[in-house]
């Protein structure tokens, strides 16, 4: 019996894509570890052609471990070592190391940052041997926290290479809430979506050029926030930024502490210049010209 299973190991190995083969350690080592944890998981597809014969792919799963659960990351990483030699680009990044974050393009321009959340990040990407212009992307990142747990997520996707798409440079961000993910430019005003147990890890909308705020599953302009909803949103951007000055992300964070300045009725005085320190504080850490003139004009309302 032991043989026959053998055998039949093999025979599955030999009728798998080749393209799945390349990856095949990571793939099953991300199988092993969803399927034995609860995770946060958004995903989108999308038909490549009319055949419908493939489909491009980005799926992210966000999670938490125990300390006594992350032994099964090590299994991940064990992966990731042996797929290594067919992958065409290798990323290891370890805490400490300084690298401007990667925007991962999934399909219809959906992204996934890569390198700017998590401390540790494991990428790799693979050429799909049927088709030069597509590629596999793996990438495992996590943070070993104080308390002794580990957070952390995992993607995977399918989509064209870089070289292959569009020279389309505007930043966008992804929108997993409504239909999977939509893309959204950040040259519009969107709509925010804050989780304050998972800091830097929301989504955004835009509808009729008004930027939003959900709050416990309601949605509010800036205006119709309470001081305290304020503050929560105001206290979450600047994190982000203290985090990554001079991220890819970074201006999206800026425009929302400037949206926020602009509407300050619900403040009293005394919270207003605290949150002025606060933003000049911000015009310190930032490089970019443009952010620090948009955080000074932030500052003139306060």
């Amino acid at each position: 019996m032991k043989q026959l299973k053998s055998i039949l190991a093999a025979t599955t190995l030999l009728f798998m894509p080749a393209g799945a083969m390349a990856q095949k350690h990571i793939q099953e080592a991300f199988d092993n570890f969803l399927n034995k944890h609860d995770v946060l998981k958004n995903e989108y597809r999308a038909e490549q052609d009319k055949n419908k014969t493939k489909k491009d792919f980005l799926k992210i799963y966000t999670f938490t471990l125990k300390a006594a659960d992350k032994k099964d990351l090590e299994a991940i990483k064990k992966a990731f070592n042996k797929d290594a030699d067919m992958a065409y680009q290798v990323t290891t990044l370890k805490k400490g190391t300084t690298l401007a974050s990667y925007a991962l393009r999934g399909p219809e321009d959906t992204k996934a940052f890569v390198g700017e959340k998590y401390d540790n990040t494991m990428m790799q990407n693979f050429t799909d041997p049927n088709d030069s212009t597509h590629r596999y992307s793996c990438v495992m990142e996590w943070t070993d926290k104080e308390e002794g747990t580990t957070i952390g997520q995992i993607i995977s996707c399918y989509s064209l290479k870089p070289n292959y798409r569009k020279t389309n440079y505007r930043l966008s961000f992804n929108d997993f809430e409504r239909m999977g993910a939509k893309y959204i430019d950040v040259n519009k005003d969107v709509r925010k979506r804050y989780n304050a147990d998972k800091i830097g890890n929301y989504f955004s909308k835009t509808e009729r050029s008004n930027t939003y705020y959900e709050i416990n599953g309601v949605h509010k302009l800036a205006s119709e926030l309470s001081s305290t909803e304020w503050l929560s949103n105001f206290n979450a951007m600047r994190d982000l930024v203290y985090r990554i000055p001079n991220g890819i992300q970074t201006s999206y964070y800026v425009s929302t502490i400037y949206d926020l300045c602009q509407n300050v009725d619900q403040l009293d005085a005394d919270t207003k210049k605290l949150v002025k320190n606060e933003v000049e504080k911000l015009r310190a850490k930032v490089k970019d010209k443009f952010l620090k003139n948009m955080l000074l004009n932030a500052m003139k309302n306060l």
